[in-house]
């Protein structure tokens, strides 16, 4: 299976808010990082610590779902240009409220270390 077809399944799994099926795709050592208007908001290292944030994660919508809008691909990486669209479950902090849609665009780097997800970086 090409890097692209894992990054797409991976995305399937995430968009279904199936955190068993995301891990599927991720190497033991993952490491994630979410940087959002360019400040660091979310990291992990392990795929223990990158399931305790997914679970966490998926109780904040109702759904979601990343979309691939472009993607670029080399030896042991791929780029991807997303849309993101979710629906919220609950209130957030922020003065979102449990019902919003959230719209955004932006880009992920996924690197490949045994054909598996080992370094995931969200940025928006």
């Amino acid at each position: 299976m090409g890097k692209i077809d894992l990054v797409r399944k991976f995305i399937a799994a995430y968009n279904s808010l199936n955190v068993e099926s995301m891990l599927s795709y991720l190497h033991p050592e993952i490491e994630f990082k979410n940087i959002s208007n360019g400040v660091e908001n979310a990291h992990t290292k392990g795929i223990e610590e990158f399931k305790g944030l997914a679970n966490n994660s998926i109780q904040l919508f109702k759904e979601r779902e990343q979309s691939i809008t472009s993607y670029t691909e080399s030896d042991d990486e791929v780029n991807v240009e997303i849309n993101f669209r979710g629906i919220l479950a609950i209130d957030l902090p922020d003065g979102f409220k449990s019902g919003e849609t959230l719209v955004m665009t932006g880009k992920s780097t996924y690197i490949f270390k045994d054909n598996l997800i080992i370094l995931l970086v969200d940025e928006s």
